[in-house]
């Protein structure tokens, strides 16, 4: 049922205005939008959604003016470390007034959560500009990244970093002005206790090198990741982009940029020395503040203008050092040779065993250890499990200190317990990867991650079953729903029931009433059934009120409600009953037997057999009665009676003379039926018997033969005779 985002008062399902309110109720898609937060944000539509929360573009009714809201992600809120860290984001962005860093205005809890309330800037991050255009004009460039320098030189100023400069957290409105917004990880200048040594909080292929050691910062690491984000600006990629963060801070620790100038040769003398200073990895050759990087634009600026073909830089060494030297390339280090060598090193010899744990040493004495946003909870590290099980998937499920978690097939020392972890252990149960998502426990309740590590679906079910056909079915509390793949609900918690999907469809059930749903989670019959079947064939049985009908996958019936009894269609055919009477219909429903036999069987070879007042008979698809039919060899014959006065007639060979060895045997489909047989013998006598009395017979004849008779008092019936 609707809970109301403005007073949490639970609605009726259909409901589309709170009962108690009068506030608009949530949409489909979203569980905020077309709700009113704190009866003053009325939320219009969802924008992104980050590692710590969604963004949704929301109607400000107070001051009256459009908003973004910022919404934590639930089971971020219950971690009071990273609510603490929300909080701070409100807090410190708070502080700061300037046409280059978005606005915050408000902050408060919803629900189970808390927001933060910025101005809204209409336009496109850097992210999609990039992937839009491929790279961008030298001019324009630079003009973006000097308008980000001025919003970072006033944070600076008052003693505020960024720490997670990026494509993604610069947006440019529709005027061209450029905004840098998420300070969710900035960390006010002489602020203790925030972040411990050897902790590295970022995005790690626009990290300088400082922050990837866990070193204390300044103003300088938020310029080098802005000279980051220029590369790439210029170039339409990052100079370390990699598949993990451990691989880009790899590079970061081994390599250097490519030349730019091989991937933009227009580029100015002057703009490269400036790029080459501000991606400088060691800070003391870096451009120390943000207002000498906005001075050095203006003023070489105003000197060049861009020109077709490439200038030569001049050399100037205050600005643009040379080429790596000896001594630096040799630095560079022992970290990535040995991290290589662990990389390919796929069995534990003892010499190999002491090269691991040496290149442990290193990677823990620099101090890499990322805290990424709260969702990626990714990692890239050798490590010594408790317990492991290898999985379907090729994965491993490993556990350290209770807790599961996972390592890729690059295991290293299997049987010392080391393992390449890749998901670190933080769930209570961790499922194999079905279709690439796995479910996992934590505390009592149940979500789903992806093979990175990302939640696709909180832990908020009571019970979560693995996903088939791109849909899981979940629990809360008693009631059952569906998800899809991107973790939205298909079919929301409400059902006391819900059945597998079968030809795109599903069975649901509330208040003991059932009903049918597509996999959009479409209501295609509503619960008002007392009883309903499977669709096969496109046509589902129903019951409603003691009467059964058939409904088409449209929900629209195919026949109402009204008869006593109905069958499944077998070769296009049902048997269905009406006030005791028995008949029979087709799928256009219309009847082929009227109803009016007291039994009926469903037709089986073209047949079916039906009673009326104590008598059976065979009827056709018509509803004709079908004559007996009669097969003999040399040693059996066998056949059926369709009803009364029907009868068959073979013969059969016996002795010339009296031999009670050879008898021949009857054997009936129902003893209860009226079966006679008559013994014809070549004088002209005659005997019968009652098949319900006698079975087996001897008889003899000059002939060599004896015609044999079988019919039918009452009653229809297979037959079958041996000799």
């Amino acid at each position: 049922m609707p809970i109301c985002g403005n007073c949490d008062y639970k609605n009726p399902k259909d409901a589309e205005f709170c009962k108690k309110c009068g506030a608009r109720l949530k949409g489909d898609e979203d569980p905020f939008v077309g709700t009113i937060i704190e009866k003053r944000y009325e939320v219009l539509e969802k924008i992104a959604e980050g590692g710590m929360g969604t963004i949704y573009k929301a109607h400000d009714k107070r001051l009256d003016i459009t908003v973004a809201l910022k919404i934590l992600h639930p089971e971020l809120a219950r971690n009071k470390k990273f609510l603490s860290r929300f909080e701070n984001e409100a807090k410190t962005v708070a502080k700061l007034r300037h046409e280059n860093i978005v606005l915050v205005n408000d902050t408060g809890p919803v629900r189970d959560t808390y927001f933060i309330s910025m101005d809204y800037v209409d336009g496109d991050d850097l992210v999609e500009i990039i992937n839009d255009r491929g790279l961008l004009s030298i001019d324009e460039a630079f003009s973006i990244a000097s308008q980000v320098a001025e919003g970072l030189a006033y944070a600076h100023s008052k003693g505020i970093l960024h720490r997670d400069i990026k494509p993604a957290n610069i947006i440019i409105d529709r005027s061209g002005k450029a905004v840098i917004t998420d300070f969710g990880i900035s960390k006010a200048l002489g602020e203790k206790g925030q972040t411990t040594t050897g902790t590295s909080i970022g995005t790690p292929e626009y990290m300088s090198l400082e922050q990837i050691k866990g070193k204390k910062l300044d103003g300088r690491t938020d310029i080098y990741s802005l000279g980051v984000v220029l590369y790439e600006m210029l170039t339409g990629k990052s100079p370390f982009r990699s598949d993990t963060g451990v691989s880009a801070i790899a590079k970061i620790l081994s390599e250097e940029a490519e030349p730019i100038e091989s991937l933009r040769p227009d580029i100015p003398g002057w703009a490269l020395g400036l790029l080459e200073r501000v991606m400088e990895k060691d800070r003391e050759k870096r451009i120390e503040t943000a207002d000498e990087f906005i001075t050095v634009i203006k003023k070489e600026s105003e000197k060049e203008t861009k020109t077709s073909e490439p200038k030569p830089r001049k050399a100037d060494k205050s600005k643009a050092p040379t080429a790596p030297d000896l001594i630096k390339k040799k630095r560079k280090d022992k970290v990535q040779e040995l991290k290589l060598k662990l990389k390919t090193q796929k069995h534990a010899f003892p010499r190999n065993r002491k090269l691991v744990i040496a290149a442990l040493s290193i990677l823990i004495v620099i101090g890499i250890s990322i805290a990424l946003f709260p969702l990626v909870h990714t990692c890239s590290s050798m490590k010594s499990v408790d317990d492991y099980d290898e999985l379907k998937s090729g994965l491993y499920r490993v556990m350290i200190k209770d807790k599961w978690g996972y390592a890729d097939d690059k295991k290293v020392m299997v049987g010392e317990g080391f393992f390449h972890i890749i998901i670190e252990p933080r769930f209570d149960e961790a499922g194999d990867f079905i279709d690439g998502i796995a479910v996992v426990k934590m505390g009592d309740k149940y979500g789903y991650i992806d093979r990175r590590g990302y939640f696709i679906a909180d832990p908020r079910f009571d019970k979560a079953e693995n996903f088939s056909e791109g849909l899981a079915e979940v629990m809360i509390g008693d009631k059952y729903g569906y998800i899809d793949k991107t973790g939205k609900y298909v079919a929301e918690p409400k059902f006391d029931f819900i059945g597998d999907f079968i030809d795109g469809i599903a069975r649901v059930k509330i208040n003991n009433k059932y009903g049918y749903i597509d996999k959009t989670g479409k209501c295609i019959a509503e619960t008002k059934f007392d009883f309903i079947g499977d669709f096969i064939d496109g046509i589902a049985k129903v019951k409603i009120n003691d009467k059964y009908g058939y409904i088409d996958k449209t929900g629209k019936y195919i026949a109402e409600p009204r008869f006593d009894f109905i069958g499944d269609f077998i070769n296009g055919i049902a048997r269905v009953k009406i006030n005791d009477k028995y008949g029979y219909i087709d799928k256009t429903w219309k009847y082929i037997v009227i109803p009016r036999f007291d039994k009926a069987s469903d037709f089986e070879g073209g047949r079916a057999k039906v009673e009326s007042g104590g008598k059976w008979w065979y009827i056709d698809q018509t509803g004709e009665l079908i004559k007996g039919e009669c097969h003999s060899t040399e040693s059996s014959a066998l056949g059926y009676l369709s009803g009364p006065g029907d009868s068959c007639k073979f013969r059969v060979p016996v002795s010339r003379k009296e031999n009670k060895q050879s008898p021949i045997r009857f054997t009936c489909e129902n003893k209860s039926e009226d079966f006679w047989i008559r013994f014809i013998h070549s004088g002209g006598k005659e005997t019968k018997y009652s098949l319900k009395k006698y079975t087996s017979f001897s008889a003899w004849d000059s002939s060599g033969y004896v015609n044999i008779l079988i019919y039918s008092n009452s009653g229809s019936g297979d037959w079958k005779c041996n000799w």
